[in-house]
């Protein structure tokens, strides 16, 4: 074989790996793509979700029951000239769909916020209908009662969390970030936001904060421990039945 024959056999093996390649990553899908290919479907309340820079949380993530979780959903303007869309959940004595409203800009995509409960353990199927009836889209959505907690340190130089998390030290002048992440039987983590409660004992030495919530009691997965007063005091974190107790201390 000459070597202007070999040179053609190899672009043209080349080539043809190129385009292989290429409709490989064009068939790529989003995993926050709904069951149609229609619509996205992502959490945008938990911790690790709500970063406004993220596409937010897959639904194959599981809530954690009891949790009001944000459902952030994206369709293109074609698909929904009305902006008229609305979520049904075919099983709300499982996952109740609370709230909805119109998308938030008349550009493509449309995107949509609804406000989710999950109310008990199993799986419901949510649909994103058109005012006729007809299903755009839908996704399956899954809810676990909580098995343990993860005591997480958002930010090492704000606060130190022992190893087995029992202690969490923290200078006057700094707030420390913690996070209790719920995970189910299987060591899953759930999706747990406003399920998880967090409470300090007296406000004397240390208090807790998130958004406009400040406090001795916060309702959510990620908090703030803001010092008082040098001193020790004790936070205890709830996920359903499950709870852990964590010992504050504040330095000067």
């Amino acid at each position: 074989m000459s070597n202007t024959s070999t040179s053609r056999s190899f672009r043209s093996i080349f080539f043809a790996l190129a385009v292989g390649a290429g409709a490989l990553s064009g068939c790529a899908s989003d995993p926050r793509d709904g069951a149609l290919g229609n619509a996205t479907f992502a959490y945008r309340s938990s911790r690790g979700c709500a970063d406004l820079f993220d596409d937010g949380c897959p639904v194959s993530g599981a809530l954690l029951v009891g949790v009001n979780e944000s459902l952030q959903v994206k369709v293109a303007a074609s698909d929904d000239r009305g902006s008229n869309l609305r979520l049904v959940s075919a099983s709300p004595a499982v996952v109740r769909v609370t709230s909805s409203g119109p998308p938030s800009a008349d550009r493509s995509p449309h995107t949509y916020s609804f406000r989710l409960n999950a109310v008990a353990v199993e799986t419901a199927r949510l649909e994103l209908r058109r005012v006729d009836g007809t299903a755009l889209d839908h996704v399956t959505v899954r809810a676990e009662e909580a098995a343990s907690l993860d005591i997480i340190n958002e930010d090492r130089t704000q606060g130190s969390l022992s190893p087995d998390a029992r202690q969490f030290t923290v200078r006057m002048g700094r707030n420390g970030s913690i996070t209790g992440f719920a995970r189910d039987a299987r060591g899953q983590r759930l999706h747990g936001n406003d399920a998880v409660v967090w409470e300090v004992e007296g406000r004397e030495v240390a208090e807790l904060s998130f958004g406009f919530t400040t406090g001795a009691r916060v309702a959510d997965d990620h908090v703030f421990v803001m010092p008082r007063a040098p001193g020790v005091t004790r936070a205890t974190v709830r996920a359903g039945a499950v709870r852990r107790e964590v010992e504050i201390t504040v330095v000067p």
